[in-house]
């Protein structure tokens, strides 16, 4: 063996060593567990009038959208946005049906 071999040979033993005597066994029972979620409340209320509507047979994505809007916006409720209404209503209408609607619908649809 050549001189480097055996100093990178005792460097390994020392770092065995090392790793023998961590806790790593606890590290990586820790990791396994579930992580930690937290809800959000708005996000919670849109699913529960999704699914009070799926459940009296609304399945349209736009009316589902509209429901969850409307109660977010008491004053445009059943109301149809203008295309001149403000951009950020506009684009919240849209964030609903996108984000919240398009994602949930069908696995509150399968679950009736």
């Amino acid at each position: 063996m050549f001189k480097g071999e055996i100093e990178l040979e005792a460097e390994l033993e020392d770092l065995m060593s090392i790793l023998a005597e961590s806790d790593l066994a606890y590290e990586a029972e820790v990791t396994k567990m579930k992580p930690i979620v937290v809800t959000d409340p708005a996000l919670e209320r849109a699913k529960a009038i999704m699914r009070h509507e799926i459940n009296h047979g609304v399945d349209d994505e736009n009316k589902l959208t509209d429901a969850i809007f409307w109660d977010r916006h008491r004053e445009w409720n059943g109301k149809k946005l203008p295309g001149n209404a403000p951009k950020a209503l506009r684009d919240e209408w849209k964030d609903i049906r996108n984000r919240i609607v398009r994602v949930f619908q069908t696995p509150f649809q399968l679950g009736k």
